[in-house]
């Protein structure tokens, strides 16, 4: 559950843009998002309460994450770190991440420092950002970002 929780959230930090990179628009890209939502296609019981969802955030929701995308096609998102705690699981440090980002449609390709490049459709209504990705056996991940 560490791994998902740690690939989810990197994923979606990376996929977290929208159809139109004009920085003057109502519809930007650019500024600070923060994740409101992970859903996955199969509910999951993080939190061992018994009660399954999917939502992450709800299982887990000591977790956050935000992505800030910069007029210079840079990004800078920070997630908190997942530590096992006894049995389960626990919300540690943050840590932060950057690159840069190309936008075109609804195409985004995020480049991390590190050089490793991934594209992901996305969707910008308003200040909502959310983006869809397959992951393993847990299926359809749905991103949630609301613009601060």
């Amino acid at each position: 559950m560490k791994r998902l929780l740690l690939i989810i959230f990197a994923a979606g930090m990376m996929a977290s843009c929208s159809s139109d990179d004009d920085s003057s628009s109502e519809n930007s890209i650019v500024g600070t998002w923060i994740l409101t939502e992970a859903n996955l296609a199969i509910p999951v019981d993080i939190n061992q309460d018994g009660t399954q969802n999917r939502d992450v955030l709800d299982e887990f929701p000591c977790f956050e994450g935000s992505v800030n995308f910069e007029v210079n096609e840079t990004y800078t998102r920070r997630i908190s770190t997942v530590i096992p705690v006894n049995e389960g699981l626990d919300c540690g440090p943050a840590t932060t991440n950057s690159g840069t980002y190309e936008l075109n449609g609804d195409q985004l390709t995020i480049t991390e420092s590190s050089g490793e490049t991934t594209t992901a459709t996305v969707d910008l209504n308003g200040n909502t950002l959310s983006g869809n990705f397959e992951f393993q056996t847990y299926g359809n991940v749905e991103l949630v970002f609301q613009k601060n």
